[in-house]
């Protein structure tokens, strides 16, 4: 890997580290505050209607933003600059001619059908326009490797969002009340996005030829759009719906408020696999299929390093975690949360799959196996939720997410002709839980928080210094090497089979 590469590999993991880290506060503090200020009956009806305003979104995405995320770093790398201003400009009236449209048809039901009161509507209509631009403007700059001003921007959103959910909660505490405050931190966000495009991008050219690019967008944008959809069966709680229809609206509370912590998790190893997409499709397009490989190889081995301690130790404090956040009427989302973060430690090692596919244009083979998995995902909701209530909606959402992981990891190593690092990734798994057994011993003996929260900073020196004994540290070591000294990465054979 050259030396330039791994720097700003390094730097952008970074950036986006502390963007999610922002991201991640901002969402904790809005979903404690809605709770508390909600409770469990509106809170579910709150989630409901946040559920119905993603699938809106959804409609009107049209896999524009995977585009923009994928060809604006691929026109940048070539230095096809006027060209890539051209394709944003026209992608970007697509994307609001498609939310236009979208909320006018929401609107035109919403009034037709009566359905909630006017303020209601007009925060429900807000949310959704905000939120659908947002996603364009948010990926241009991921594309173009921006992150400096995408922390910008979610810092700024985020210090706008939260005393607009306080005054909400003081106000109106009312699920149109609570849209409207996230919808007031999406648009400063997006505002801050649509100025740092400006200044980044150049002027379109009026004689820009794109003929070709353009042939490329539609097909890839058709099949990213229908990812996207099944997506939201598999990884955007649509067990809400059989929640609405066979359960009640406090287990709705229950599961969204454990899916949207656990899905926050997630996203923690996204400061890594959201630049690797901009990285992998610049290097496939300079290097080929071989870089792309090697990349991989390490974000497989680099990404449980960070996700899996924290979601063992989240799984031990679930009910303490839970109980601190949003009061003891919200108990049932602990065993709900423990579910879903096992599912999201297990895919913790394929954070770098969706980049790779994404460079490699495997958008066909995500599109027929997802259609597999979303069916597997509807079936077991519909056998469990009646049951089992938000634990059931865990358990289908974390089962179908981790059958896709398998079939993801199986097809990326048979192209890409590597091996699974099983001892390296089992060493992650086994330090994480060892290292978790001072604070299991603290929350069985019902010690004090600050006695667990000791035990859980012993807990994470004992998990690095088993990970450095065994050596997993080696391949993090090598790429800040290679940031601060700037020095290239060594490429070799592990015992695996695979390149590091």
């Amino acid at each position: 890997m050259r030396p330039s590469l791994a720097r700003r590999l390094f730097r952008n993991s970074v950036l986006n580290a502390l963007r999610f880290f922002c991201a991640l506060l901002v969402a904790l503090g809005t979903s404690a505050v809605l709770a508390r200020a909600l409770g469990p009956a509106l809170t579910g009806r709150y989630t409901l209607a946040l559920w119905w305003a993603t699938m809106l979104v959804a409609i009107c995405h049209l896999g524009i933003p995977d585009a923009l995320l994928r060809y604006l770093a691929e026109l940048q790398g070539a230095a096809a600059f006027a060209e890539a201003a051209a394709l944003h400009q026209r992608l970007l009236r697509v994307q609001l001619l498609a939310v236009a449209a979208v909320v006018s048809l929401a609107a035109l039901t919403m009034w037709w059908m009566d359905i909630g009161s006017a303020d209601f509507r007009w925060a429900f209509l807000l949310f959704i326009f905000t939120t659908g631009l947002m996603q364009s403007l948010s990926a241009s700059l991921n594309g173009l490797q921006r992150y400096g001003w995408l922390l910008f921007a979610v810092a700024i959103s985020g210090a706008v969002q939260l005393p607009s959910v306080l005054l909400a909660a003081r106000f109106r505490p009312t699920p149109g009340g609570m849209l409207l405050a996230l919808s007031v931190g999406t648009g400063v966000a997006a505002l801050l996005c649509l100025v740092a495009l400006r200044s980044t991008l150049p002027s379109a050219g009026a004689t820009v030829d794109m003929s070709t690019t353009l042939l490329r967008v539609r097909g890839y944008s058709a099949a990213m759009w229908y990812i996207m959809l099944l997506d939201l069966v598999v990884w955007n709680r649509s067990e809400v719906v059989f929640l609405q229809l066979r359960s009640t609206s406090e287990q709705i509370a229950f599961y969204g408020l454990a899916f949207a912590f656990a899905s926050r998790l997630d996203d923690l190893v996204s400061p890594v696999a959201g630049v690797l997409i901009p990285i992998f499709a610049e290097e496939h397009g300079r290097s080929g299929r071989d870089t792309v490989a090697k990349l991989y190889s390490a974000g497989l081995r680099l990404m449980p390093i960070f996700i899996v301690p924290l979601c063992v130790y989240l799984f031990v404090a679930a009910d303490r975690v839970v109980l601190l956040l949003y009061g003891r009427g919200f108990a049932p989302v602990a065993p709900a949360l423990r579910v879903l973060l096992a599912g999201v430690a297990v895919m913790s090692v394929s954070a770098a799959g969706h980049a790779a596919m994404a460079a490699l244009e495997q958008q066909g083979f995500s599109a027929r196996w997802g259609t597999a998995i979303a069916i597997l995902n509807l079936a077991l909701a519909f056998l469990l939720v009646p049951r089992l209530g938000a634990v059931g909606a865990a358990i289908s959402n974390s089962v179908a997410q981790v059958s896709a992981v398998v079939v993801t990891l199986i097809f990326l190593h048979r192209m890409l002709k590597i091996g699974f690092p099983w001892s390296q990734v089992c060493s992650v798994w086994l330090a994480a839980i060892f290292s978790a057994i001072p604070l299991w011993t603290a929350i069985y003996f019902d010690w004090r928080w600050q006695f667990c929260a000791l035990s859980a900073t012993f807990g994470i020196l004992l998990y690095w210094s088993a990970l450095s004994m065994v050596g997993a540290m080696r391949e993090l070591n090598l790429l800040v090497a290679a940031m601060i000294r700037r020095e290239p990465i060594r490429t070799e054979i592990t015992e695996d089979g695979a390149e590091c």
